[in-house]
C-alpha cells in the first residue's frame, strides 16, 4: 500500500476514534499501536500520524483520496472497516458523532452487503 494511502486509512482511523470529540486511552493506545506498525510511512508522515493522537481530526478528505478507497482489494476494504469499528466500539458503543462517521466511511469504501454481513458476523456487538 503506498505510504501516503497508509497516512490517510490512519487518518480516517483516528477521526473514528476522535468522533466524540475526545480520545480516550484506550483508544489513543490502539491507534498508536497502528501508527507504530504502519512501516511504509516515511519518518514525515509518521510525525503527521503522531499528530493524530494530539487533536481532533476531521475527515473531509480529498476527491483524490476518496477515488483510491474503491480501488482497494475487498478483503483490505474490509479490515479498513473492521479496524474502524473495533476503534469506535473500545469503550462502548459508538456515539451518534461514530455512527456517522462509520457510516461515511462505509460509504467511501463502497462496501457491498455481503461483506457488511461478514463484518457484523465476525465482530462482537
Amino acid at each position: 500500500m503506498k505510504s501516503n494511502l497508509s497516512l490517510f486509512i490512519i487518518k480516517l482511523w483516528a477521526a473514528i476514534a476522535w468522533a466524540d470529540t475526545s480520545l480516550s486511552a484506550s483508544r489513543r493506545k490502539a491507534l498508536k499501536k497502528l501508527i507504530e506498525r504502519a512501516v511504509s510511512l516515511s519518518p514525515t508522515e509518521n510525525q503527521t500520524a503522531q499528530s493524530y493522537l494530539k487533536q481532533t481530526i476531521d475527515i473531509p478528505p480529498s476527491a483524490t483520496e476518496l477515488a483510491e478507497l474503491p480501488k482497494l482489494a475487498a478483503d483490505v476494504k474490509k479490515d479498513i472497516y473492521i479496524c474502524a469499528l473495533q476503534l469506535a466500539r473500545l469503550d462502548s458503543t459508538p456515539s451518534l458523532n461514530g455512527e456517522a462517521a462509520l457510516k461515511k466511511l462505509r460509504t467511501w469504501l463502497q462496501l457491498d452487503e455481503v461483506s457488511l454481513m461478514q463484518v457484523n458476523a465476525m465482530l462482537p456487538k
